[in-house]
């Protein structure tokens, strides 16, 4: 496959040639065939690792697009549901990190929201996902000094750790990160909060342009979708029961 060969290529054109074919795929795959979604999701993959080599936030946006819509098509119980949820979580946190803007922010919030209801509080992955939906609350609250985000904020990563059972592989940043965003209610109660070496004004007040960009999570533990991506992310290949090829990121 094209998209799985220019991984070992480096070749742009392979992989614009895969993403065409994709796109075929998909249009040929009516929407109430079971491969849909499966075909839009590698398709979703393809725009991803086109923007891990081009940066053109455009692509970003229509990876996110296709693998919403891949999400929306795909049954509750499906087995590659969560795959499918990561994939779009990742890149909403992509989006926000590159415009932080609150259009961008708010969507990606709306849309955590979404997706940890797809999934049971007794999933290993819950605490991780409620971490994630906290941390963009704080971005909201950093932002915009929207009080309400914070205590949201405060409410689920508390509600992370206690979901966490201990041998938890992600207990010790999320305890981390509760204690992180305590600080920040904290700090709060001032008029006036340091972030580093700036100084953010007060509650209520919009954050100067002359913040750079990403320094707002500077400080934060990132969960899987927040994470800064400093090398390139490993394409994996996974087959469902029934045999059909589904492409995922991994990060390192």
């Amino acid at each position: 496959m094209l998209l799985a060969s220019s991984e070992l290529t480096r070749k742009t054109e392979d992989l614009q040639e895969g993403i065409q074919i994709c796109r075929q795929a998909v249009q040929l795959t009516p929407n109430d065939h079971p491969d849909h979604q499966l075909r839009l999701n590698n398709l979703g993959v393809a725009y991803h690792v086109l923007y891990e080599r081009t940066k053109k936030i455009d692509e970003l946006k229509e990876a996110i697009r296709i693998f919403r819509e891949s999400v929306q098509l795909t049954p509750r119980d499906h087995l590659n549901l969560e795959g499918r949820l990561n994939n779009e979580a990742n890149l909403f946190g992509l989006l926000c990190r590159r415009t932080q803007k609150m259009d961008d922010i708010d969507e990606a919030i709306e849309d955590s929201r979404q997706s940890l209801k797809a999934i049971s509080e007794n999933h290993p992955e819950y605490p991780r996902w409620l971490d994630g939906l906290q941390q963009l609350l704080q971005l909201r609250y950093k932002q915009t000094g929207d009080t309400d985000s914070l205590e949201e904020a405060i409410r689920l990563a508390r509600q992370a750790v206690r979901l966490a059972p201990k041998g938890h592989p992600d207990l010790d940043i999320l305890q981390s990160n509760l204690d992180d965003v305590l600080q920040l209610d904290s700090s709060s109660r001032n008029a006036e909060i340091t972030c580093g070496d700036k100084l953010l004004p007060p509650l209520g007040l919009k954050l100067s342009s002359s913040l750079a960009a990403g320094q707002l999570l500077s400080t934060l533990q990132p969960p899987a979708y927040l994470m800064s991506h400093d090398s390139y992310p490993e394409l994996v290949e996974t087959r469902d029961e029934a045999g059909e090829c589904q492409f995922r990121f991994s990060y390192h």
